[in-house]
């Protein structure tokens, strides 16, 4: 880790310009929707960012896969050695795992968010996650990819700064949002028009709730694929600039790799990725 997009009925070439254009931006990225979250971890490493990587895998052509393939719990998304790796260092806390009913008004057909490294102070607050990684699936590619451009272009024009990324291969917008904006949060982007939850928790609405502050600010890596998209937010408080954008990509490609459907068509093998120069925001 706000409205819902007016669903367009545009043919694919149209969708494709759009799409086209904002990689030129450095604007294409993954999306989100909320609800309200539950659980915990999974396994592999990353590489190092490479700031000439080219874009070579059209969204177009991922693998199209139904919401019940989405993970069932957060191990099959990321484990502790994944985090340690990431960010140099063991994430200690508590792990919520949320799984959100589909929203028909904009194509998505589930969704599940994981929140990892939650602490919880003596009073028994849970702080923000120092990482969240949604896995969204819509009805088809284009809804996909339409909806991570809309969200990348809307929280541009509330202030956020995007950073085009590389992510093994794939296309990614990195956004960089200023402390003290919780409108603009992309965890609140995240939870936009959800609906209800599919399996609602009560210690995932807590932390979905503080990670929706963005007190601290935060950096977002979106990306889409076929009709899945990827949304990954880390709080400023745990890294940011070049660090932040290594973090992200890195997560970003174990995410894509343990999430990827059997027989995806999609590439998932070498991490690969575009580190944006923190000094254009």
């Amino acid at each position: 880790m706000t409205s819902p997009l007016a669903r367009r009925t545009e043919p694919l070439s149209h969708v494709a310009a759009i799409v086209c254009a904002l990689g030129l931006l450095g604007a294409l990225t993954a999306c989100s929707t909320g609800g309200t979250p539950q659980h915990v971890a999974s396994t592999k490493s990353a590489a190092a960012a490479s700031p000439t990587a080219v874009a070579t895998v059209n969204p177009f052509s991922g693998p199209i896969e139904p919401a019940s393939a989405l993970p069932k719990t957060c191990s099959s998304i990321l484990s502790d050695q994944d985090l340690t790796s990431a960010f140099g260092s063991p994430q200690v806390g508590d792990t919520s795992y949320g799984n959100y009913a589909p929203l028909p008004t904009i194509g998505r057909t589930g969704r599940v968010t994981c929140g990892f490294g939650i602490s919880v102070d003596q009073s028994g607050n849970e702080g923000q996650p120092v990482v969240t990684v949604s896995v969204i699936t819509y009805d088809q590619a284009s809804r996909a990819i339409e909806r991570v451009a809309d969200d990348v272009h809307s929280t541009v024009a509330k202030g956020a700064v995007a950073h085009p990324a590389v992510v093994n291969g794939h296309p990614a917008t990195i956004l960089v949002e200023p402390a003290a904006t919780p409108a603009n949060s992309p965890s609140v982007t995240a939870s936009a028009g959800s609906g209800t939850p599919a399996s609602p928790s009560p210690a995932a609405s807590t932390s979905a709730t503080a990670a929706a502050s963005g007190a601290g600010g935060v950096t977002e890596l979106l990306m889409a694929d076929g009709n899945r998209t990827f949304v990954i937010t880390i709080p400023l408080s745990q890294a940011s600039g070049t660090g932040a954008f290594n973090v992200l990509t890195n997560l970003a490609v174990l995410v894509y790799q343990h999430t990827l459907p059997p027989g995806g068509s999609a590439t998932a093998t070498a991490a690969t990725s575009a580190s944006p120069n923190p000094g254009a925001s």
